[in-house]
């Protein structure tokens, strides 16, 4: 057989691997105290990786948020150590672009919330959480909004 059909059958089978999610795209990171709950993409190296974790943290992901075709992207808790891994296993993540909102709760804590594109493999989250009480309650339906938005054309005035 031709050397160069193996090479791109090869290459086929790699990239349709990858996209499929045989990769095993995760988010990792770390969840800690500090004085405003933020969520940041940041280098794996970042210096903040070092401080105490807060463990029991609650972790959420939806793919796509924005879309009527999201999809619930995954739930991960932070260990003892404040350390996660959320799998995310929508098809091709890691590979294609995908815009995720993650939220973090926890008992004690003002939740933090945020959407942004899934990052490369070398950057890993960091999540701050505001001690208080606080409870995260979902914005009103962003699928009644968007439905309403689209149909307008066809509505009569």
């Amino acid at each position: 057989m031709n050397p160069s059909v193996l090479f791109v059958g090869a290459s086929v089978l790699v990239l349709l691997s990858a996209m499929s999610g045989c990769a095993g795209y995760t988010l990792d990171g770390k969840v800690v105290a500090g004085p405003v709950s933020s969520i940041s993409v940041v280098d794996a190296d970042d210096p903040r990786f070092a401080e105490p974790g807060l463990g029991g943290v609650t972790i959420e992901a939806m793919i796509d948020p924005d879309r009527l075709s999201r999809e619930h992207g995954g739930t991960a808790y932070s260990d003892g150590g404040g350390g996660f891994s959320l799998p995310i296993d929508q098809f091709g993540a890691g590979v294609l672009e995908y815009d995720v909102r993650l939220v973090a709760q926890a008992n004690g804590f003002k939740p933090a919330v945020k959407t942004f594109r899934l990052p490369g493999d070398s950057r890993r989250l960091l999540i701050t959480l505001q001690p208080g009480e606080g409870r995260y309650v979902p914005p009103k339906s962003d699928i009644l909004r968007d439905t309403m938005e689209k149909g307008k054309p066809y509505l009569n005035d």
